[in-house]
């Protein structure tokens, strides 16, 4: 379901922009430690299927994603109904909840509603 959800979402990209050179991806230790020793701002979603929070922050962190500036940041996905070692590691404890990373160093957490211009101006911060 989440596979066939993101191929619409990038099918819905291409027809608008011409291109689909983001993405986001499942959570997998290797990959996010590779991440997280490049340097590269990781932000971590933790979602839940029918949390219209959650859809919402995806959605803007798409938005966010179309942005030149922010076209590197490294995008997690954490289904938190179902990873639970995961959501433990990371100390989450309601579904919603983004995390901001630069290399090893949390520099932003919220699992409040979020626009994409809070968002925006986090991972600006963060990039900084």
């Amino acid at each position: 379901m989440k596979i066939f959800l993101s191929i619409l979402v990038c099918i819905g990209i291409l027809i608008s922009t011409n291109a689909c050179s983001f993405e986001i991806k499942k959570y997998e230790e290797k990959g996010f430690n590779a991440e997280i020793y490049a340097g590269s701002l990781v932000v971590l979603v933790f979602k839940s299927e029918k949390c219209q929070i959650c859809d919402g922050k995806i959605n803007s962190i798409y938005q966010l994603l179309k942005i030149p500036r922010y076209k590197e940041m490294k995008v997690f996905s954490i289904n938190f109904d179902y990873e639970k070692s995961i959501v433990k590691k990371f100390d989450v404890i309601n579904p919603g909840t983004i995390i901001l990373m630069k290399g090893n160093t949390e520099v932003f957490r919220s699992s409040d509603a979020q626009t994409q211009k809070v968002l925006e101006f986090e991972v600006a911060r963060a990039l900084n």
